[in-house]
């Protein structure tokens, strides 16, 4: 008896797998990070590659992070132009004020002279621009362009 319910629960969870995985939408994505990692650990895939399997502009995002890391002290305040919020994280700096990337500055009311307003409050050394917008002119008059990588200027305030 024991044998037969065994045989009965196994057919019963065989039948629901296959239901499961035919009737439902599988989300498949997972398998390939797998396989992106095992890639990466093995020696098989380079950093910018395996960086790029997220996003293309994840390894620009990680170069600039890096150069944060690299020039900005921990009291010191920067600014991103960019729509890549993840920059202040990769590189463990807050940002200035509530509006962290540039869409949310150039759509919201107000937000670009809250912005303008965080910005001549914090004085933060460089501005890092990773997208074009006209606000970013007016802010910039007191920087200038120090340096240039992967679609990216990076402005440092004049003394």
């Amino acid at each position: 008896e024991n044998r037969k319910k065994r045989i009965f629960h196994i057919g019963l969870l065989l039948v629901l797998v296959l239901v499961s995985y035919f009737y439902f939408t599988v989300y498949k994505k997972p398998f390939s990070y797998y396989i992106n990692y095992m890639e990466f650990i093995t020696n098989h895939k380079a950093v910018v590659t395996y960086e790029k399997f997220f996003d293309e502009l994840t390894p620009r995002d990680y170069e600039i992070a890096s150069f944060i890391n690299a020039k900005v002290n921990d009291s010191e305040a920067v600014f991103l132009w960019s729509d890549s919020a993840q920059i202040y994280a990769l590189s463990s700096k807050a940002p200035l004020g509530k509006y962290i990337v540039a869409y949310h500055i150039t759509f919201y009311e107000n937000a670009a002279l809250d912005t303008k307003i965080a910005i001549e409050k914090n004085k933060p050394r460089y501005i890092i621009q990773t997208t074009n917008a006209p606000f970013l002119k007016d802010v910039i008059s007191s920087y200038r362009l120090k340096y240039e990588m992967i679609g990216t200027e990076i402005y440092e305030r004049e003394i």
